[in-house]
């Protein structure tokens, strides 16, 4: 599926992963027809042309596949200006939930301002009841009473 530094296949060694990549000279890599050329042995050491066994074709698509904790992501980027980020990533969610059917495996996950966002409002959920919790227990040991 891929040339250079797109991995083509992938080994598994119990939990861990490494990335198989197929390497070639750059003269193998000018044109389609130089790739469908590249010979490979088979099994009974006859040579074939690559293009016999694969079908050589030329795409668009990701540079470089990303992961994390193993699960591979796409990143969408977007600068939202004019309005709160908050309401974009509302609305958004509303669009997508309306027009899109995810596949099982599938998830949509907001980060960047908004995801710095939600984290300070959930730290601002706890602080400040507990900061107002604290100022009442301080006046009540002040003046020994709720009246004042």
């Amino acid at each position: 599926t891929g040339i250079g530094a797109e991995p083509v296949g992938t080994l598994i060694d119990g939990v861990r992963r490494f990335d198989i990549t197929a390497r070639l000279q750059d003269a193998s890599k000018a044109s389609m027809q130089s790739i469908r050329n590249i010979p490979l042995q088979t099994a009974d050491g006859a040579i074939i042309p690559l293009g016999r066994v694969a079908t050589v074709t030329s795409a668009e698509g990701y540079s470089f596949v990303r992961r994390e904790q193993l699960q591979r992501y796409g990143v969408i980027q977007m600068d939202v200006r004019g309005r709160d980020v908050d309401g974009f990533v509302k609305d958004a969610n509303d669009v997508i939930a309306a027009n899109v059917d995810l596949p099982p495996g599938y998830w949509i996950e907001w980060g960047g301002a908004f995801e710095n966002q939600q984290r300070a409002l959930a730290k601002l959920s706890l602080i400040v009841p507990a900061t107002i919790f604290f100022i009442f227990v301080l006046l009540y040991t002040a003046f020994n009473s709720v009246k004042y």
